[in-house]
């Protein structure tokens, strides 16, 4: 089968079960009525990476999935091109459309579409300059801005994102601004900031699926699992095959300690993308929590397996391990981790910890200070440093670590003993 995704290239799989063309690199449904056939191309839809959820065309309502077909009124109103030239004029401001402004928008689009181009190679400085470009066509166009606010927050220059969202929604309102602002929120851990946009998003386009997962995902970060479960069956309503949708409702029953329900969800997602690595490794904490290791640790090494890049399924490969006394093994998984991300510092710890349980404190320092010269804060680092340089008679420089973390953080009881102790070594 030669079926591609239009957006990644990978291979698509056709779901009997759901009669749909389904994208594991994406994690979409590209194309919910095609059948498989000899041709086998997939229509072309805007890529949802470079733009967020879909604009849908005020005129007939449908959703805008053809780059070619956009037409944007200079009020800021999006339509199908084929429904305004239908149409003749914008039912919204009332004014009528020449033969000239459809050639312009073409030009335009091209510049846009030249934009998304770069975006989808992940070439996100040579996007934001064709946005520019665009903008300097027509600087009006709430969906120029939109798509530069999506270029920006991929370079992590969020608060120029924001400011490019809220252009977008000055000249139109649109939940697609609004969910590309509570995404671009969320990643600053701006949770009620985040709900709040996305509630306007709702507010405009209620059936948006992704829209719902947002909030619940959102609300489940602000500690609220049971409110996050309405919403991600609202999302599943509208769309009951979308494993991530699954996977949210999972981790939010399992927070609530309903680990069968859980179990269900995570279940149902993996029947849709047996791949799918996150909830492999959610499936794997779940048995952690039901006390079933083996059956945890078999999670992990098959996330590891699909994807040997995932470093989660490392880490959480490593730290079962090490609780179950394995540390040779663990701190293999450690090293792999290290391999793929040299600054990881969870790993850093995680493997300096161990070597000091195997009496290797020379290792273990040296884990420390790689962690350190990367996060000087990190008084968890600080504070097992000092314990280590104890176990090497380094009293003094000992000392000087549990300093740095009481001057972080005065209450920890801990340090306070420790220096004691190093104080009464001398």
């Amino acid at each position: 089968m030669n079926d591609r995704c239009s957006q990644c290239g990978s291979e698509l799989k056709y779901i009997e079960k759901y009669t749909s063309w389904y994208c594991k690199v994406c994690r979409e449904y590209k194309n919910l009525d095609e059948k498989p056939s000899s041709k086998g191309q997939v229509p072309s839809i805007v890529p949802a990476s470079s733009t967020g959820v879909e604009e849908r065309c005020y005129i007939c309502l449908g959703f805008i999935k053809d780059e070619g077909e956009y037409f944007e009124c200079e009020c800021g109103h999006i339509s199908h091109e084929s429904c305004a030239k239908r149409v003749g004029k914008c039912s919204i401001c009332g004014r009528e459309y020449t033969s000239e402004e459809f050639l312009e928008s073409k030009d335009f689009f091209s510049l846009i579409e030249k934009g998304k181009s770069a975006f989808d190679k992940q070439k996100y400085e040579d996007a934001i300059s064709w946005y520019d470009r665009a903008l300097k066509v027509k600087d009006n166009s709430a969906y120029a801005w939109n798509c530069k606010g999506m270029a920006l927050a991929q370079k992590k220059d969020f608060q120029k994102a924001i400011e490019c969202y809220d252009k977008a929604m000055e000249l139109r309102k649109s939940h697609v601004a609004c969910y590309n602002k509570a995404i671009t929120l969320l990643k600053m851990n701006m949770f009620q900031e985040s709900l709040n946009s996305i509630n306007e998003a709702l507010s405009m386009e209620r059936n948006d699926s992704r829209s719902w997962y947002v909030k619940g995902y959102t609300l489940l970060k602000m500690k609220m699992p049971r409110i996050a479960i309405k919403c991600y069956d609202k999302a599943l309503d509208l769309v009951p095959e979308n494993n991530l949708f699954w996977h949210g409702k999972g981790m939010a029953l399992m927070s609530l300690g309903r680990l069968d329900a859980a179990l269900e969800c995570f279940e149902t997602a993996l029947e849709i993308d047996p791949n799918y690595v996150e909830v492999l490794c959610a499936k794997g904490i779940l048995f952690e929590k039901k006390d079933v290791n083996g059956s945890a640790l078999e999670c992990y090494e098959q996330a590891a397996r699909i994807k040997p890049s995932y470093r989660m399924a490392w880490y959480k490969k490593g730290l079962l391990l090490g609780k179950n006394g394995d540390t040779a093994k663990a701190i293999e998984c450690f090293d792999k981790i290290l391999e793929l991300k040299p600054e990881d510092i969870n790993a850093l710890y995680e493997r300096g910890r161990l070597m000091a349980a195997e009496g290797r404190f020379e290792e273990a320092l040296r884990c420390f200070d790689l962690g350190l010269q990367l996060d000087p804060e990190n008084i968890t680092l600080w504070f097992e440093k000092g314990k280590a340089l104890m176990k090497v008679n380094r009293s003094s420089e000992a000392l000087e670590s549990f300093d740095e973390v009481l001057k972080r953080k005065p209450e920890h009881t801990g340090a306070s003993f420790e220096k004691e102790k190093a104080l009464t070594r001398g």
